[in-house]
This record gives C-alpha cells, sequence and structure tokens, in this order.
C-alpha cells in the first residue's frame, strides 16, 4: 500500500487560554492563543496547510460570534514540523469574552493546477504535490458563513473559555484525512471529524525503539510485493490486551483500534542510534502501545478494496501498560529486541 489514506494520523488545533481580569460591572475577558500541533503520517514528508482564520461561535444568547483573522497573512504551516506536545502559534493575546463556545477553522482549498499555492501534501519518495481540500462545502454557523476559495472545518463540540487557565487542543479524527473520491489525485479532511480535550488535565507518553529492535523487526516481518517498512507506534487504552490490539479499521488484527499512532525519530545524541516516539495531550490513566516496523500495511479506510490480509500486518513488540498524570511524560522502556 503506497497511498496516504492508508496510514493517516492524527492533527491537532490547539487553544492556549490565559485568564485576564474584568471589573464587576463588564463581562470578564481573557486572552486566547490559538496554535496547531499534528502526529506524524507514513509515508508523507509534508502536509501544508493553509489557515486563514478562525471563528468563535458563543453560546450565550445574544453575543455574535468572534471571527479571528491570523496576524499577517495566511498562517503557512508544515504539520509535520509540529508533532507530539509541539506547537505553531497561529493567533497570540486574542482578548474574548469568558463563556461556552463552538469553533470553525478555516482552510485556504488546495489547488489542483498548481498545490503548491495552497493546502497540498507531498508524499515521502516523489516530488509531486497533491491538494489538500476540506471535505464539502459546509459553511460555519451562526450566520459566520464562509469564503470563496476556502473550507471550514466545524468544531461541534462546545468548550468553556473561563477566568481561569486553559488549554484546549482540538484534534482531528485519526482518519480525518483522505483520498478525495470525486478528485484524482486529491486529498480532503473530513469536516467534522475533530474533537476537543482540555490539556491543563492531560499529559504525555514517550519512548523509544532500540536500533537493535528497529532491525530485527525488518528482519522478522514479511515485506509483501516488496512493499517496504514504515516503522509506528500505536496508542491503545490501558485495559487493551494483547490479543485485542489491532489495526486501524479493525480489518487485519485484533478488535480495538488505536487511539493515536506516531513514527520514530532517529536519535543519536546519546552516541548510540534510537528511534523515539511521543504521543502528547493524553487524558491521565493507563495505556499501552505497540510498535511495529509494518504500518504501511495498515489501512485507514475501510471502503477501501485493497485492504490487505492478516499475514502482511503484524505487530513486533507489546510493552507493559503505562500510567499517564497530568503534566508529566510518561516514558515507556525502551523497546529492544523481544519475539514479536
Amino acid at each position: 500500500m503506497n497511498t496516504l489514506s492508508k496510514t493517516l494520523l492524527a492533527s491537532a488545533v490547539i487553544l492556549g487560554l490565559t485568564a485576564c481580569g474584568g471589573s464587576d460591572s463588564a463581562p470578564a475577558t481573557t486572552k486566547v492563543d490559538i496554535g496547531v500541533s499534528d502526529a506524524a503520517i507514513d509515508e508523507v514528508s509534508q502536509v501544508v496547510v493553509h489557515y486563514t482564520k478562525i471563528a468563535l461561535l458563543p453560546q450565550t444568547e445574544g453575543q455574535d460570534p468572534i471571527v479571528l483573522d491570523f496576524e499577517e497573512e495566511v498562517q503557512v504551516v508544515n504539520l509535520l514540523d509540529f508533532q507530539g506536545s509541539k506547537k505553531f502559534l497561529l493567533l497570540d493575546d486574542q482578548e474574548v469574552l469568558v463563556g461556552d463556545y463552538k469553533a470553525c477553522l478555516f482552510v485556504q482549498d488546495g489547488n489542483t493546477a498548481n498545490p503548491s499555492l495552497s493546502s497540498h501534501v507531498l508524499l515521502a519518495d516523489t516530488t509531486t504535490l497533491q491538494a489538500l481540500n476540506v471535505q464539502g462545502n459546509g459553511a460555519c454557523p451562526q450566520g459566520v458563513g464562509k469564503e470563496e476559495g476556502t473550507g471550514v472545518l466545524f468544531f461541534n463540540n462546545a468548550f468553556t473559555i473561563d477566568a481561569e487557565n486553559n488549554n484546549y487542543v482540538i484534534e482531528f479524527d485519526l482518519r480525518g484525512l483522505k483520498e478525495d473520491p470525486k478528485k484524482a489525485d486529491d486529498y480532503i479532511i473530513k469536516r467534522t471529524w475533530v474533537d476537543i480535550i482540555n490539556t491543563n488535565t492531560t499529559g504525555n507518553l514517550a519512548g523509544s525503539i532500540s536500533e537493535n529492535a528497529f532491525l530485527a523487526c525488518e528482519a522478522t516481518s514479511p515485506n509483501t510485493e516488496d512493499n517496504g517498512f514504515a516503522h509506528s507506534v500505536y496508542l491503545y487504552p490501558g485495559a487493551t490486551t494483547e490479543g485485542e490490539i489491532g489495526d486501524v479499521d479493525g480489518e487485519l488484527t485484533g478488535t480495538v483500534a488505536p487511539i493515536s499512532t506516531s513514527l520514530l525519530t532517529e536519535d543519536t545524541t546519546g552516541g548510540e542510534t534510537v528511534y523515539t516516539y511521543e504521543f502528547g495531550f493524553l487524558e491521565p490513566g493507563d495505556y499501552r502501545v505497540a510498535y511495529t516496523c509494518m504500518a504501511n500495511d495498515d489501512a485507514s479506510d475501510t471502503e477501501e478494496p485493497d485492504v490487505l490480509s492478516a499475514d502482511t500486518f503484524t505487530f513486533y513488540s507489546k510493552p507493559d501498560v503505562t500510567a499517564v498524570v497530568k503534566g508529566e511524560t510518561a516514558v515507556v522502556t525502551d523497546i529492544d529486541v523481544v519475539a514479536p
């Protein structure tokens, strides 16, 4: 499998909120920072998104939507530069009323004729850019509407901006990015496949794969039709048993789909080569990970006809459960050479 939709991972939009005072006679306000972050996407070297503005939709009757154009001009962000707990700020210290909100994020449509001018993806091992669009022609609610040449990502779940410190991460669904069935070679983001998490209550999980394990995985895993290898770590709830650990769509192995997935980053700073990964913005609780070098044989779209058989997708290692606590990064013991 060599298409982007086979191995898609989560991306995120982050709202960082810091308290701002208000008098007894005036509505309280707070300052809002808006940024973007992403998890890695296998077989893709770039996912470049052109953001134009965000609209905050008050859920209090009588309040008008707050439409915030990003500072400078359109914000062009390669999401793969901001993975795990990293983020890129789009808007800094914008003052808004406290209260409950929904939100819309405006994304410049991809230009099929010249993708470099707008939102696009670049598959690994290729120089071909492919346009990226928001699925459908939906408009932002509450009279905000849409503008020509943009798509609207609508965050349907309400969230609260209050007078205390708040940091929200709005994440795309694991399979929110896929091939456009109506436009050859274009890709789409589903406009409603998003969730929101208060990062003040979250922690991170990180770990590494030894070079021995990295090489041993390739040596013991099938390379069907010379499809190559793609190393990735999958994240699951801690209650997931080894037998339940599954692929993205449950078509190949196991019964539990991953919460998220992360590719590996080579690290030689300690004098030895290891491959690191990180999952950011996790709710406190127990998690477990599974490591594979066959992520390119996973599928991220149940509608695809060419899902590979379970014989070609295997996990090499499934470490024990790890606890994540608020405000800290839990470290998984290095994965070394172990039996698949």
